[in-house]
């Protein structure tokens, strides 16, 4: 069986940098995750190597186990978390207080 040294861990951000100018962010990110998973890492080091969150790894895990298609792990979905404040939000928000 295979065990990760880390030898490897500078070529990951390296590999999701090119991934990004062919797809977008988000799906680089589980792309390197998918083939770190694959390679028998944790998910914390998935986490420290891509930059993804603990609960999206957990999640693309799950998916992985359960044998979902290609196509259902990298579907973009809108996702749980806060939403990105636009400039003026922010701005407003400095002026009430």
């Amino acid at each position: 069986m295979y065990a990760y040294d880390g030898t490897l861990d500078p070529w990951v951000p390296a590999t999701r940098e090119f991934m990004d100018t062919l797809m977008p962010e988000t799906l680089s990110k589980r792309a390197a995750s998918a083939m770190l998973m694959a390679a028998g890492l944790g998910n914390e080091k998935i986490v420290e190597l891509t930059g993804m969150c603990i609960r999206s790894v957990r999640a693309l895990r799950k998916l992985m186990e359960e044998n979902e298609a290609t196509s259902a792990i990298f579907a973009i979905k809108p996702g749980s978390g806060r939403k990105k404040k636009s400039k003026r939000q922010i701005t407003e928000r400095k002026h009430l207080h």
